[in-house]
């Protein structure tokens, strides 16, 4: 099953990232990885985090970003206990185009406690390895208020089984933006997941989506509130209400904090974490 598995989702990776290469803006300017955009003639900060919705915009070409996670901490109590703690999981970007930027996120050690019928089991170490890319299909620069792209993502099992899944898994993830009057921001996303399933002895397609309201607070303090909902091939529906703040250091840092709270016995219980975004 995992070699099936794989063939599915590397060609769809592979696929959509050789594809990406005609979707670029007809606002180019000229700039590439090796030819990065001017620091005086970078976009707005924007980031896939802290809220589950992902952003439509891409890293600036030859730009780093790094979007981390310093510490997460989550809480489910059914259908059995679990406790999971994360530390450093980060999203690395590089922008490679005005509108084409990669993503490799992994966290270097995550801790989880499962009691159960059979007893307690403890697992530590490092997390399973994702890689993305995204494609911006209009609106990166903001030059229209609606923005849509495209987010294909493969992950490899690296972490233990207790960790995370041992199986390759992946999908495709759509994104959509719009700017609202009085300065409210909503974004939307739909996404197609195949993970392994719950009994492990195959796949399943999950098909998620997530609405997301912002808007600025106090000077450089902003917040959003959403809803995030799974809805998997086997078993029942998941929704989360998530809540979050974020705060602008400066044009290139940001400082976030979110908890994602459970709305039914499918959903983890509770998630919150603390993190940031630096761009250079």
């Amino acid at each position: 099953m995992i070699l099936t598995t794989q063939k599915i989702l590397v060609p769809l990776f592979v696929s959509v990232l050789t594809l990406s290469a005609f979707a670029e803006s007809p606002n180019q300017r000229g700039y590439h990885l090796t030819n990065p955009v001017p620091k005086d003639q970078m976009r707005p900060l924007s980031a896939d985090r802290p809220d589950a919705t992902e952003s439509t915009q891409t890293v600036d070409a030859g730009h780093v970003q790094l979007e981390i996670d310093i510490a997460l901490y989550l809480r489910e109590r059914s259908p059995s206990a679990e406790d999971a703690l994360v530390f450093g999981a980060t999203n690395f970007k590089l922008g490679i185009t005005h509108n084409i930027d990669v993503h490799l996120i992994w966290a270097p050690y995550a801790r989880t406690k499962v009691r159960g019928e059979a007893g307690t089991v403890r697992d530590e170490g490092v997390t399973n390895l994702t890689l993305r890319t995204k494609i911006n299909l209009w609106g990166n620069d903001g030059d229209t208020e609606t923005s849509l792209a495209l987010l294909p993502f493969v992950t490899i099992p690296l972490g233990g089984e207790s960790v995370e899944s041992d199986d390759w898994e992946g999908g495709l993830v759509i994104p959509f933006a719009m700017d609202l009057p009085c300065g409210w921001g909503f974004g939307a996303q739909v996404g197609f997941e195949i993970v392994r399933n719950d009994a492990d002895d195959g796949n399943r397609l999950d098909v998620t989506q997530a609405i997301v309201f912002g808007h600025d607070l106090v000077g450089s303090l902003a917040g959003f509130v959403e809803f995030a909902s799974t809805f998997p091939s086997e078993g029942k529906w998941a929704g989360t209400l998530d809540l979050g703040l974020t705060y602008a250091v400066n044009e290139n840092i940001q400082l976030d904090v979110a908890v994602f709270l459970g709305v039914n016995r499918e959903a983890e219980d509770f998630v919150t974490f603390v993190g940031m975004t630096w761009r250079f």
